[in-house]
């Protein structure tokens, strides 16, 4: 009987341990999707990794509180823990945008089943050093993919792979950046697998496995170099320290012979191909200058001083939402509002500044008590249970972490749930304690009390049924409402990509579904109502049921999300098309919510004149927003494209109060700081010609036309004075060999002031090929050689209509032109 029970538990425990690999093997999922796809950025590929951790999650959820196995956590980690999950989830409750928060929480949450899932499921040293395995060759996946794209961008290749590789932004002008999206983040993940590839080194006794390891630290080492970040290069520098302060004995010897010998071969390899490291030595000693002449002189920089700005913009947050903060995972929603610099940022290139905005006071301390714990107890690990493996983790994850602290790594969820993961696996091999979750909950009086009646027996087995039944009940449920929401987000990514390429009932359809599959989110609502916009101010008489509904998803989208400047600019704009003066206030709120941008300034000043007839309010906006134009643009924040908008108010305010030439003169300045802007085109031109201005201004009227053929108010106004050439032939894209004909036919839509048509062979560079210089006004058609001289490439055949009588000899005489673009080959 005994030896049964013996058989029996020995087999419970096989089980255990069976079902315990299964957790940590399907744990393994979540890490490589996270990192291979854009380390799980985008909504679509964050719901999709939550999707794919819950096997892992639900599996261990049942073994741990169905199963009742032993759940393991660590001696004082675990409060810090609780107290994270805690405020996080009050952050639900202050939040300004709660479906956001809630994805955060979400976040926070797997973390730390990720956590806890290694602390578990790691049982032995074997499993231990397989896993780290399996994080060095997710390492070197990302690794790989980084170094070809950077071979394909050395060496120009031109094949699909390369060029795949290279329009996915993982090698951007060489700087490796692989799926994490940037380098730097990239440059912090490659501290830890080269700590790991340092460790086996040290720890392995066979030769072949030495040189393995070796090998993949060099390999790790180059594309890290490749990534030039400044901060992952401190930050692998601090996680050296430690490790070489950590080693004992001829581990720490040879460690530092190691280093040693690597700055050997690197100084022999640099003088060997000089023409390859020295460009990207310099490109690293100009960076770091940068970065000494910033710290010591105050020399502003984009990166560096956005950074302190951002810094600085952090305690301005704070102050309006001190004990909770904002929320988690709102710092993009109301960052314009507290910028000190016209400089924007969806997070604050710090974990510690955006838990401090988001998350309040009580969130700082959450986090970094957690933070320091953390480092705490795997330090306690490293000297209680020594190996150089334990080592090369603990300096890894001390050097991934710091640099979170200087940038946002934590905003790509691969981070976290990579250094959560590998922490569990560090504290795995220190000493554990059973969480015994009865004796919490029975300190709240939540404990669920014994049977003591003669059922005792049948009660406890109706409870574990019913407890069974919970556990599906609820794991269900939360399948059920993560599958809603990626079908949600995946749908309002698809409708938004696939937009003009579908017809459009489809796009609008996918929007509603997405509404539909999770009514929190604001951003399909936005998104749909933007494509609504669209639709009605390309109507000429808008359709009252589309405005109706347009409003109401505009509405709907703030009132999830009010404090997104965006969703009030966007819905301003909208106002101020179909004529409704509440432009006015949604302009104002914009500017509220965003108060140094002078788009916002100078649409409400257009809005006060077009919509009010306010000319003081709109003069005192205009000024404003030329003030902070001109400020942002004095610190190279933006380019002078900025101005336009600016201007045409002010060209406006000058037609409303009788200044014609101050008006023209502003919207010449509209045009020369956006030179295809049509509206400022057709004002310059309409109120030249009013003025007796004709050559400039028909010209200008022409080009209005040509920026914006499908308005017809524009259209109308230009061929008062001059033809709309069409070409009818050739045909755009068409190819003609040298030496051939090309039978070329043009429509005008009128002949008005035509003295004689014009055609010219315009050459990629180099000097043009005239045609014909004086075809007749009823001439429409003209049959051309292609010289045999003339070479291969993209031409652009142009028509122009002439009238001297006009132009008076100024600006080339033409008044219209028409053209298409054709391919001149062999």
């Amino acid at each position: 009987m005994k030896k049964d029970q013996r058989t029996i538990k020995k087999e419970k425990q096989e089980n255990s341990v069976s079902l315990n690999l299964i957790v940590l093997f399907l744990a393994f999922i979540p890490l490589f999707f996270s990192g291979i796809f854009q380390g799980g950025y985008f909504a679509w590929e964050t719901y999709l990794t939550f999707l794919l951790s819950l096997p892992s999650v639900i599996l261990f959820s049942y073994l741990k509180f169905v199963k009742k196995e032993p759940f393991k956590g660590i001696e004082g980690l675990n409060f810090a823990i609780f107290l994270f999950l805690l405020v996080s989830f009050f952050s639900l409750f202050f939040t300004v945008y709660f479906y956001a928060t809630l994805t955060e929480f979400f976040k926070v949450v797997l973390y730390v089943f990720m956590f806890y899932i290694a602390v578990n499921t790691v049982e032995n040293e074997k499993i231990y050093k397989v896993s780290l395995i399996v994080i060095l060759f997710l390492s070197f996946i990302l690794s790989l993919i980084g170094i070809l794209a950077y071979i394909g961008y050395k060496l120009n290749i031109g094949l699909p792979f390369f060029n795949f590789l290279l329009g996915r932004g993982f090698a951007v002008n060489g700087i490796i950046a692989s799926t994490l999206q940037y380098s730097n983040t990239f440059g912090a993940f490659l501290v830890l697998p080269m700590f790991i590839s340092v460790g086996f080194f040290l720890y392995e006794n066979a030769v072949l496995r030495k040189i393995l390891y070796s090998f993949l630290f060099v390999f790790f080492f180059i594309t890290f170099i490749l990534t030039q970040s400044r901060g992952a290069i401190l930050t692998f520098l601090a996680g050296l320290i430690v490790f070489v302060l950590l080693l004992k004995g001829k581990e720490r010897l040879y460690s530092i012979l190691s280093i040693v010998g690597l700055f050997v071969v690197g100084a022999i390899f640099v003088m060997l191909k000089k023409d390859v490291v020295f460009p990207y030595l310099g490109t690293l000693i100009y960076k770091f200058n940068v970065l000494l002449n910033f710290l010591k002189n105050g020399i502003y920089n984009e990166s560096l001083g956005g950074r302190i700005y951002m810094i600085k913009d952090t305690f301005r947050i704070l102050k309006d939402y001190p004990i909770f903060g904002a929320g988690f995972g709102t710092y993009q929603y109301i960052y314009a509002k507290y910028r000190s610099i016209y400089f924007f940022s969806k997070f604050p290139h710090s974990l510690l500044f955006q838990y401090l905005s988001e998350g309040g006071i009580l969130g700082c301390i959450a986090l970094l008590f957690f933070v320091v714990l953390l480092i705490h107890k795997g330090y306690k690990v490293v000297k209680s249970h020594y190996s150089p493996l334990n080592v090369g983790l603990f300096s890894g994850l001390v050097g991934i972490l710091l640099h979170a602290f200087i940038d946002f790594d934590w905003s790509l969820m691969f981070i976290p749930l990579i250094t959560l993961f590998s922490f569990g696996l560090l504290l795995s091999e220190g000493d554990k304690t059973n969480i015994d979750f009865n004796k919490i909950l029975g300190k709240f009086n939540l404990k669920p009390h014994k049977s003591e009646t003669k059922h005792a027996t049948r009660s406890k087995d109706n409870a574990s049924v019913n407890k069974i039944f919970s556990f599906i009940l609820i794991s269900f449920l939360i399948t059920i409402l993560l599958i809603f929401m990626f079908i949600s987000v995946n749908l309002d990514r698809l409708a938004l990509n696939n937009q003009g390429k579908v017809p459009l009932e489809k796009t609008i359809s996918d929007f509603e579904s997405a509404i539909l599959f999770n009514p929190l989110n604001a951003s399909p609502r936005y998104n749909l109502a933007n494509l609504y916009a669209q639709i009605v101010k390309s109507q000429g008489n808008a359709d009252q049921s589309k405005v109706s509904v347009t409003k109401l998803l505009y509405e709907e989208a703030i009132k999830k999300c009010p404090m997104y400047f965006l969703y009030h600019f966007d819905y301003a704009k909208f106002l101020y098309t179909i004529g409704d003066e509440n432009a006015i206030s949604e302009f104002r709120k914009t500017i509220e919510l965003n108060p140094l941008d002078p788009g916002a300034h100078s649409s409400l000043a257009i809005a006060y004149l077009n919509l009010k007839n306010d000319l003081t309010d709109a003069k005192s906006e205009l000024d404003l927003a030329l003030s902070l134009a001109q400020d942002a643009i004095d610190k190279g924040l933006i380019g002078k494209d900025i101005l336009t908008d600016i201007y045409i108010g002010y060209g406006l305010y000058y037609e409303k109060v009788g200044n014609l030439a101050k008006a023209i003169e502003n919207y010449k300045l509209a045009i020369s700081t956006s030179p295809n802007n049509p509206y400022a085109y057709y004002k310059a031109g309409s109120l030249e010609v009013k003025n007796g201005e004709l050559p400039q201004g028909i010209q200008h009227l022409f080009y209005a036309y040509y920026y914006n053929p499908n308005d017809p108010t524009i259209r109308a106004e230009f061929e008062k004075y001059a033809p709309v050439i069409l070409v009818a032939s050739p045909k755009n894209g068409e190819t003609f060999k040298k030496g051939g004909e090309i039978n070329i036919t043009w429509i005008p839509t009128n002949d008005k002031n035509v003295e004689r048509y014009v055609i010219w062979l315009i050459p990629p560079k180099g000097d043009w090929i005239l045609i014909n210089g004086n075809l007749s006004p009823k001439t429409l058609s003209y049959k051309y050689t292609l010289p045999n001289n003339v070479s291969d490439g993209a031409y652009t055949l142009r028509i122009y209509a002439v009238s001297h009588k006009i132009m008076q000899g100024q600006l080339g005489d033409w008044i219209s032109f028409g053209e298409v673009k054709i391919n001149i080959a062999r």
